[in-house]
């Protein structure tokens, strides 16, 4: 039994995240087109018709862009929350846009959804969405863990991500640049607030907290173009580590999940 991870798209243009067992191969969101999602599952020797259910984390288009279609033309499940349903249902400007309701299975925060070998938990996340939730993943033996699109961290999230074998967690901008730049004043406040998304120094001293000797990858994403770079993200990230009393050399891999491209696969064993 093996575990697989790969990022398709992590940034605020796009997300979607590939997970498979023996049995069931899955997608955490589907934020960028049909098209992109066939072409970055098939780079990495997936065929898109075996992705048998899509996750969904709320319902901002960088997180639902070609779930209705994906869904349509592959016939995967899609579980989202009733609020997230309703919302994305409300969005839609055309009937491709719609989630097929027959294809729809409404889930809630802090709810245990197991399909054949994989075991997922949904945890709730502090974002400005109307239910958004994070995912864990547990196939009996590894665990990864994805959190992106918080403005904050909840008081439970270490415990529900620690002991991961693989974390995906939000990196999204760095402070001093959201506040020099050329974003309206209301965008940066939605960005730097409680409800917006999580700072480089943020997700270091988080990460800081759910590091165990399991811990193999950690993966940055969700990097905004105009107020992060990876450079930055890493640095910052490294030096808050630094800071909390880990070692220069690090036990575990970081790295910065690509913005618009997949990632590498990796097998947990």
């Amino acid at each position: 039994m093996a575990l697989k991870f790969c990022t398709l798209s992590s940034s605020s243009k796009g997300n979607s995240i590939f997970v498979g067992t023996s049995n069931v191969n899955i997608l955490i969101d589907a934020g960028i087109s049909c098209r992109r999602i066939e072409q970055s599952l098939q780079s990495r020797g997936i065929s898109p018709h075996k992705i048998t259910d899509i996750f969904i984390t709320h319902e901002h288009t960088d997180h639902v862009k070609g779930a209705a279609l994906f869904s349509r033309k592959y016939g995967a499940n899609i579980h989202a929350t009733t609020l997230t349903v309703k919302k994305i249902q409300s969005m839609a400007k055309k009937d491709s846009e719609l989630l097929p309701i027959e294809k729809v299975n409404y889930i809630k925060p802090n709810e245990k959804i197991v399909i054949q070998d994989l075991q997922l938990y949904s945890f709730p996340i502090p974002h400005d969405a109307e239910d958004p939730v994070g995912y864990t993943m547990f196939d009996g033996k590894s665990k990864i863990s994805i959190a992106t699109d918080l403005g904050c961290i909840p008081e439970k999230l270490c415990q529900i991500m620690k002991n991961s074998d693989i974390v995906l967690l939000e990196s999204n901008h760095d402070v001093q640049m959201v506040k020099d730049g050329t974003y309206p004043q209301v965008l940066k406040k939605r960005i730097l607030g409680n409800y917006g998304h999580l700072s480089n120094h943020i997700a270091g001293n988080f990460l800081s907290t759910i590091i165990s000797p399991k811990l193999k990858h950690v993966f940055l994403g969700h990097l905004s173009p105009e107020n992060n770079t990876p450079r930055q993200a890493l640095e910052t990230i490294r030096a808050t580590l630094q800071n909390n009393g880990f070692p220069e050399k690090l036990p575990f891999d970081l790295h910065v999940a690509p913005a618009e491209e997949p990632g590498a696969l990796i097998t947990l064993e």
